[in-house]
């Protein structure tokens, strides 16, 4: 239902959907992933086309906590489009004429690298045996 409501007239129902398809994300973390392909081409092209910066602006925030829920399962889900969203973040992050968009996307490449680093570097267990 969220998703129908991006294609709405009103840019504030294209905002306010995105933002609650962003909150549903990050409650249900990794059981998103069949949908995550859809989600975030979705994203990517509100942030690309879309003339209303609130609807960019809660683009780039779904982003930031479909990351935030996925934590350090992110790099499995999105294993197939990871590359293609760092590229993005990153494009919008130093070209966004919008300082909360790109505020939004610094958030998260910031959530992406501590997924990153969590991946490769794990915690270790520090108990005595």
């Amino acid at each position: 239902a969220f998703l129908c409501g991006t294609r709405d007239e009103d840019f504030l129902v294209r905002a306010s959907s995105l933002s609650n398809l962003g909150e549903l994300c990050r409650v249900l973390g990794f059981r998103v992933g069949p949908i995550v392909a859809e989600v975030l081409n979705c994203s990517r092209c509100l942030v690309t086309s879309d003339p209303s910066v609130e609807v960019r602006r809660a683009a780039v925030m779904l982003v930031s906590l479909l990351l935030k829920g996925l934590q350090k399962d992110a790099l499995v889900v999105l294993q197939d489009v990871l590359l293609e969203l760092y590229r993005t973040l990153k494009h919008i992050y130093s070209s966004d004429k919008d300082d909360v968009t790109r505020l939004h996307a610094q958030l998260a490449l910031e959530e992406l690298n501590s997924d990153v680093l969590a991946f490769l570097f794990p915690r270790p267990s520090m108990s005595k045996r």
